[in-house]
């Protein structure tokens, strides 16, 4: 019962944390952030797994990442 609790708090967290990241990574593009820098790097690394079989289905928009919103839009359900 108590490592099923603990399971569960590590997943929401990990989860969480991609959701964030996934945001930030949106909200850089329309800031036109240098991904250069070494925490925009790690965000790329993070959330990449996620995007790129989004992308191939899923186009951007106007120089946006739709893939994006579209992955943390189905990350909140």
């Amino acid at each position: 019962m108590v490592l099923a609790s603990i399971a569960v708090l590590i997943l929401k967290t990990a989860f969480s944390i991609v959701l964030i990241a996934l945001t930030a990574r949106f909200l850089a593009q329309i800031a036109r952030a240098n991904t250069y820098n070494p925490l925009a790097q790690t965000v790329l690394k993070i959330t990449n797994p996620f995007l790129l079989p989004l992308r191939r289905i899923i186009p951007g928009f106007a120089g946006l990442d739709i893939a994006a919103l579209v992955c943390i839009w189905i990350g909140q359900f």
